[in-house]
């Protein structure tokens, strides 16, 4: 099996390549940060798998693109698709910006969308695959100080559905379903909790 996992240098998604990785699986990895990707591939590397990465700006469509042509043509067969990337800031609705609204909408469901949209023919063609969509508790419940946080992760366990439900109707094979873990001790978050109101 072959999968593309979109932040993939660190956290959650480091931990999902290194277990795939162990269960045999060639990884196609991305990330915004280079660096975090090579030490990444290194350490997965005694695996034995085939690892191939690319620094992408999740943010950027064109990135995005860039991205899936980059797999496609390393790998025509993909069967597993991981949306991971997401970034995490803490804002109510009385202090976010358009501006940063936006961003948070554009890395954590945009992304997500545009994955589907391009990725899930290529994934039918197999006649089999998975689409992981990692969403949060937080999509399911109030927490004022990620008001554009949780409006993202609550799109992305929508679009899981939707996506599902259409897949069903195809029967294309192929599974999609949205994950949503609870807080998680991640670089990530540790990096957010000193802007947390006391």
């Amino acid at each position: 099996k072959t999968a593309l996992i979109t932040g993939a240098s660190r956290g959650i998604g480091y931990a999902i390549a290194k277990s795939f990785a162990s269960q045999g699986a060639n990884l196609v990895l991305s990330a915004f940060n280079e660096a975090g990707l090579v030490k990444a591939k290194a350490e997965l590397d005694d695996y034995g798998v085939d690892i191939s990465y690319l620094a992408t700006d999740i943010s950027s469509p064109d990135s995005i693109e860039a991205l899936f042509g980059f797999a496609v043509e390393r790998h025509p067969q993909l069967d597993i698709l991981v949306n991971n990337a997401a970034i995490l800031r803490s804002s109510d609705i009385l202090q976010e910006s358009l501006q940063q609204w936006r961003q948070v909408m554009a890395v954590n469901a945009d992304s997500v969308f545009l994955a589907i949209h391009y990725l899930l023919p290529i994934i039918s063609a197999s006649g089999a695959g998975s689409i992981i969509n990692m969403s949060s508790s937080s999509a399911l419940m109030g927490m004022p100080h990620f008001c554009a946080y949780t409006a993202a992760k609550a799109a992305v366990r929508n679009l899981t559905m939707s996506t599902a439900v259409l897949c069903k109707q195809q029967g294309s094979g192929v599974r999609c379903n949205s994950v949503h873990p609870d807080g998680i001790n991640t670089k990530m978050a540790r990096e957010i909790a000193a802007d947390m109101p006391a």
